[in-house]
């Protein structure tokens, strides 16, 4: 291990043990535990499918899409190959990111029942997988 490292893990270990004097820490995900993204990519396939004038069937196949390929880029890259009049893949997915916030839904209970460790004191932190920006106005909102 270089020097670097191991000095990165020793201050990553410090304020791990600072925390653990200082407050209590929760960890929670985002997508599929706090928010249904799923019904905010649903949403926004059929503002997609209603802006386009798409039938059933293509809104079938956006919403299939997104369960198939899951990461974004894919899932933009192949709508804009099937929808090229819609525009390229990252007007698109800027399109998603731009609405995805207000679209996405949180789970029934959740907002409320996150608040309880925070009247206790402890401190929270969202993990993801995701791209940062998109999930902090997710979060934020």
């Amino acid at each position: 291990m270089l020097v670097g490292q191991y000095l990165a893990v020793l201050a990553v270990l410090a304020v791990l043990a600072v925390l653990a004097v200082l407050a209590v820490l929760a960890l929670v995900d985002l997508d599929g535990t706090i928010v249904d993204r799923d019904a905010g990519f649903a949403r926004w396939a059929r503002t997609f499918a209603e802006d386009h004038d798409l039938n059933d069937g293509e809104l079938a196949w956006l919403e299939q899409t997104d369960q198939v390929a899951k990461e974004r880029g894919r899932v933009f890259t192949l709508v804009s190959q099937r929808f090229p009049d819609a525009g390229s893949r990252n007007v698109l997915w800027d399109d998603y990111r731009a609405q995805i916030p207000a679209l996405v839904p949180a789970f029934p209970g959740v907002l409320e029942e996150l608040t309880r460790p925070r009247r206790q004191n402890w401190q929270q932190a969202v993990v993801t997988n995701g791209r940062v920006e998109g999930h902090r106005s997710m979060a934020e909102g």
